[in-house]
């Protein structure tokens, strides 16, 4: 199966929010960070926020169907991507998220911050598309690739892609997350 991939527009806002909600609204990491009444609310608020961050720093990525979103972190070096989230973010969150930054590699590195497929479409090649051109150009350059997970049964999926598991962490009353790393080895080209 062929996928498009193309760069997310502002008209997409809507519909991939919506994705980025039915995908982790039941994850272990935002059921726990989240955790608080207005939970719908406030991560519909959150992930419409980060697609445009994404969205202004040309680095989020969708198919032609808009099924599927990547948002990526330090993928265009002269772009500093700092998601501004204009709501209250719950205190769980903010402590997981500077813990978690401590956790990233020391070196250069490209960030996959947000991969998610609709769960209908999942299973067809939809993530490994969004994520294969920046991998793909990421090992021409020579540049690690770095990726968070929550949930155990991404970890052969990533895997797949030439991750491997850099470190695992049991967040404080939290879930256990993983961080991933693909080396930043060169490809061979051809001619």
């Amino acid at each position: 199966m062929s996928v498009e991939i193309r760069p997310v527009r502002h008209d997409d806002i809507g519909r991939l929010t919506d994705v980025l909600v039915s995908v982790f609204t039941s994850g272990p990491f935002y059921l726990w960070a989240f955790d608080t009444p207005d939970r719908d609310i406030l991560l519909h608020g959150y992930f419409e926020a980060k697609l445009l961050q994404g969205l202004q720093t040309s680095q989020a990525f969708t198919t032609r169907e808009s099924d599927g979103v990547a948002i990526w972190d330090r993928l265009n070096s002269a772009v500093a991507y700092v998601a501004q989230i204009p709501i209250p973010l719950p205190s769980k969150y903010l402590q997981a998220i500077t813990t978690l930054k401590t956790m990233h590699p020391r070196e250069s590195h490209v960030y996959l911050d947000i991969l998610a497929t609709l769960p209908a479409r999942q299973g067809i090649g939809i993530g490994r598309a969004l994520v294969q051109p920046v991998i793909d150009a990421c090992a021409d350059r020579g540049t690690l690739v770095y990726l968070e997970t929550d949930r155990e049964v991404n970890l052969r999926f990533y895997r797949s892609l030439g991750f491997e598991v850099a470190w695992q962490l049991q967040l404080s009353g939290g879930p256990l997350m993983w961080g991933m790393a693909r080396a930043p080895v060169l490809r061979s080209k051809p001619g």
